[in-house]
């Protein structure tokens, strides 16, 4: 049996053991509560919207085409940029819902509310629908819209760019009229409303990236939508990374001598890791689309100013097209032309052995005489 000394020193024991849980316990409220405060600091807090927009859906599948050249009408004629943002994107979503949630989501991280209305809401705000238009023609100017997403805007260039891109897509599905009556050569946007879509909902990596995911989606799609969107992923592709691309056609891909020159060879090695970032990626011509600033410091131009400069000259020397190079600001332009006539002269004498190495391998024409006559028999008989 147990005695009662050991009941005591068991008592005890279960006594010291209690108030040290409750010490502990306290110590763990104390520090789990103090771990709370310290998360709710940077906990992002619950969206508290500044202002509502209006988006507009399509219950109907008779008025998609009209509810879209309606809410393009809409952009251009709205004075407030956030709600210009709205009518732009409610074109895109009635015709891809699936985008709905990711672009409410984006409107709130903005601190915007939505309330959607569908053709109702037009009649009780007054707007009129705008003629209906076949499907293969809402398929261009949804393409259209989609390009000024990923575009940089400026007046130098808009019209021309946009006049060029609304003909492509129209030859792609085959429509010769206006995509919607009134617009100025099929520019849909004026400039005014571009630039702000694309400076305010440009900026946004998620929409970017859902966009051009759908985009890429729908691309595997047969019928005319499908095309336009192999189209758009033409268009879109190396968006922002032109530095890089000149560096790959004129320096990197015929293995330019100036590759060795000491004085690049930090540039060169910022030229290797951007070029090893981009293709760890699944589609390294959208790089620049689907991830954020932070993730594409390594393509900023100033990284490899000089290599830009020289391959911007070179190509402008190939194209017979020098007296329009533009210089890089910040680099010396005198450098630069002692790199461009370097790669000239060994890319001429490298491209004068190929010639002499190939020529070992064609026959002798003098020496085998028949092979002309041969020649120009078989050319006598394609004729006849």
């Amino acid at each position: 049996m147990e005695t009662t000394g050991k009941k005591r020193k068991r008592s005890r024991n279960s006594r010291k053991k209690e108030e040290r849980r409750k010490v502990a316990m306290g110590r763990f409220r104390e520090n789990y509560e103090l771990s709370e405060k310290i998360v709710d600091e940077y906990r992002p807090a619950k969206e508290a919207f500044t202002d509502i927009l209006e988006m507009y859906t399509c219950k109907s599948e008779g008025t998609i085409s009209r509810m879209i050249t309606t809410c393009v009408g809409l952009t251009n004629t709205e004075d407030d940029a956030m709600q210009k943002c709205a009518n732009y994107l409610s074109a895109i979503t009635i015709y891809l819902p699936s985008l709905v949630k990711v672009v409410k989501r984006v409107l709130g991280m903005k601190g915007y509310g939505v309330i959607e209305l569908d053709e109702k809401g037009l009649d009780a705000n007054d707007i009129k629908l705008e003629a209906a238009v076949n499907m293969d023609k809402t398929a261009a100017i949804i393409g259209q819209l989609i390009l000024i997403l990923f575009k940089n805007i400026n007046e130098k260039s808009y019209d021309t760019y946009i006049r060029k891109r609304a003909a492509a897509l129209k030859a792609i599905v085959e429509y010769h009229g206006e995509l919607i009556p009134g617009c100025d050569e099929d520019v849909l946007l004026n400039r005014e409303s571009a630039e702000i879509i694309s400076n305010v909902l440009g900026a946004s990596c998620l929409l970017r990236s859902t966009i051009m995911h759908a985009v890429i989606a729908n691309s595997k799609h047969e019928g005319s939508f499908g095309e336009v969107c192999g189209y758009v992923m033409g268009i879109a592709a190396w968006t922002k990374m032109n530095a890089i691309k000149h560096i790959f056609d004129a320096i990197l891909a015929p293995k330019s001598p100036v590759l060795g020159v000491s004085r690049l060879a930090a540039e060169v090695l910022n030229l290797q890791e951007a070029c090893m970032t981009i293709n760890r990626t699944e589609y390294p011509q959208f790089f620049m689309i689907f991830h954020p600033t932070a993730a594409t410091r390594v393509l900023e131009k100033h990284r490899f100013a000089n290599l830009t400069a020289i391959a911007k000259r070179i190509k402008a020397v190939d194209q017979a097209s020098i007296n329009n190079y533009v210089g890089v600001a910040g680099v010396d332009q005198a450098f630069v032309i002692e790199m461009t006539t370097l790669h000239f002269s060994v890319i001429s004498k490298r491209q004068k052995g190929e010639v002499k190495r190939a020529e070992k391998y064609l026959p002798d024409i003098n020496a085998h005489p028949e092979l002309e006559d041969s020649e120009s028999g078989s050319e006598t008989e394609g004729e006849d």
